[in-house]
């Protein structure tokens, strides 16, 4: 049984609020082999694929990769992972506004792609320093209100910071 004390007070109008006419739940997007799915940086949310009234589509799924400068390093054939290993796709095009990638693997049923899953990109030199310049200004507040920081890494011992 919830805690009463931890439910939302009442508006002291008697007012209530009743979302209609849009769905607050995020996107999840559901890609079969041989599905393609556009893979941008501009920052807008992910969206499944838009059919047309028989079904065909006529703009692929979209995810969104927080780090723009992947996208740049990408190169034809490259493979893409996402959701740790469970989706494999691999880039078929490059664009200004991010990289057109062919799924390859995910399974027989398909698979969904959940908001804020991983992407990994194996066949990819990244060059990427292992820290964001946000992770950087989130350490100055963790290493005031931590004793320790976790730091797991597949980069080169000579990019960690000392």
């Amino acid at each position: 049984m919830a805690d009463p004390a931890n439910r939302r007070p009442e508006p002291e109008n008697g007012e209530t609020f009743v979302a209609q006419g849009f769905d607050t739940r995020p996107v999840k997007i559901r890609v079969f082999e041989g599905d393609l799915l556009r893979l941008t940086t501009n920052g807008q949310p992910g969206e499944s694929a838009r059919l047309d009234p028989d079904g065909q589509v006529l703009e692929p799924a979209r995810v969104a990769c927080a780090e723009p400068r992947v996208l740049l390093r990408l190169a034809v054939g490259d493979s893409v992972w996402i959701d740790d290993g469970k989706i494999g796709a691999r880039v078929i095009d490059l664009q200004t506004d991010g990289a057109l990638l062919r799924i390859e693997h995910a399974g027989p049923q398909g698979k969904t792609i959940k908001p804020d899953k991983g992407l990994n990109f194996p066949d990819t030199p990244l060059d990427l320093p292992p820290l964001s310049d946000k992770d950087l200004a989130d350490l100055d507040f963790v290493v005031r209100h931590a004793d320790m920081v976790g730091f797991p890494s597949s980069n080169p011992a000579t990019t960690c910071v000392p």
